[in-house]
């Protein structure tokens, strides 16, 4: 029976060590870049860079719910009728 079972894994692990490999992608990674891609992650990123309190968390190698959350503090620090970046919702003064 035990043998019958590991036969029928066979082509199942063959199957996915033939998958390609994303050179860009570990298992264990867990950044945006990773996640979600290139271009969302550089974008988040950005946003993140203009409006968060701390510079150096903003990069494509956090989680993107972390550069979501670093960009909603950003803007809600912004004073209310204070220019503020199109992707931050505005306040009313």
């Amino acid at each position: 029976m035990m043998m019958k079972i590991a036969l029928m894994l066979v082509p199942v692990i063959m199957v996915a060590a033939c998958a390609p490999v994303d050179p860009g992608f570990n298992i264990g990674d867990r950044s945006c870049r990773a996640m979600e891609g290139r271009l969302v992650a550089n974008r988040l990123a950005k946003q993140c860079s203009q409006v968060a309190i701390s510079r150096v968390a903003c990069t494509p190698a956090r989680s993107c719910q972390d550069l979501r959350a670093e960009v909603d503090r950003g803007c809600a620090a912004i004073p209310p009728g204070a220019r503020h970046p199109r992707f931050c919702p505005v306040k009313p003064r």
